[in-house]
């Protein structure tokens, strides 16, 4: 009477379902025989096959969660468990969250979290542990995403601050977003009682990365006065940076498209003149002076 054991190296039988037996013979002259009842047995040496279906590869963001989805299949042994992590080549990372399965079973189905995302701006790759019941275990870094919750850096170059605007004039700004980089840059005059719709500037220097953005504006479309000059920087994970705070204080440029009012007062019409004489004369501008 005792327990008897061997270790028998799986791998040397193709994956599938086998009967386990145990065959006893005693020691006596007949050698008497006795088969165990079998047991049956799943032989799975191979991984998980797991794709990605969201996020997308490169994708930007600025939220505090995303969500990840992936297929799995297992057709011998069925998925066990199925989580996720967020590795950057820096040295951040984010924890390790389980997926749930969100539809199909566990030997072909969707798995998915709401993946709460690392404080840390980075660029980070999305590993996913898929393991089966037989405890193989898929270690696959699928895709790439951006972590970008900060603000892009934007500057008015021109129209200088105070200064005078008439016709069709260059407006100019500088913008810099170093992880994901600058997908538009938008201007705006406004006072308290007129404004344009935001405009868009074109790259003129430099990348998206850093680069001075510009373009030109009639300024016949609006009304004389003092205007608030805005720019709106925003990169590809969304984040927005306006060049004021909305007083209309910040940065200021004068529009006058009319001309100054000019009337001679000395010498009188139809005068005969001779020598030297003084001209007298009345001129007023009330927006940008003369």
């Amino acid at each position: 009477s005792g327990y008897w054991n061997k270790t028998f190296d799986s791998t040397t039988l193709p994956d599938g379902y086998y009967n386990l037996s145990v065959n006893a013979t005693d020691s006596a002259t007949a050698q008497n025989s006795a088969i165990s009842a079998n047991v049956s047995i799943i032989i799975d040496n191979t991984g998980v096959n797991v794709s990605l279906v969201t996020p997308a590869n490169n994708t930007n963001t600025s939220a505090t969660s995303i969500s990840i989805q992936v297929t799995a299949n297992d057709s011998l042994s069925g998925l066990g468990t199925v989580d996720a992590q967020l590795r950057s080549p820096t040295g951040n990372t984010g924890t390790r969250q389980s997926l749930s399965l969100a539809s199909g079973t566990i030997y072909s189905g969707t798995w998915s979290v709401t993946y709460t995302l690392p404080a840390t701006d980075d660029t980070y790759n999305v590993t996913i542990f898929a393991n089966d019941t037989a405890l193989n275990q898929k270690v696959t870094n699928i895709t790439t995403i951006i972590v970008d919750t900060t603000k892009p850096n934007a500057t008015t170059l021109s129209p200088v601050n105070s200064g005078n605007a008439s016709g069709t004039t260059t407006v100019r700004a500088g913008a810099n977003d170093t992880l994901t980089g600058i997908v538009n840059v938008t201007f705006q005059f406004r006072n308290s009682t007129n404004q344009t719709s935001r405009e868009l500037a074109t790259l003129n220097t430099g990348t998206i990365f850093a680069g001075e953005w510009t373009a030109s504006y009639n300024t016949a479309q609006l009304a004389d006065g003092t205007y608030n000059i805005t720019f709106n920087a925003t990169d590809f994970a969304g984040n927005s940076n306006v060049t004021d705070t909305g007083n209309y204080q910040n940065f200021t440029a004068t529009i006058d498209n009319t001309r100054p009012n000019g009337t001679i007062l000395y010498p009188a019409n139809a005068t005969n003149i001779r020598g030297f004489f003084t001209i007298n004369a009345s001129v007023n501008d009330t927006l940008t002076k003369v």
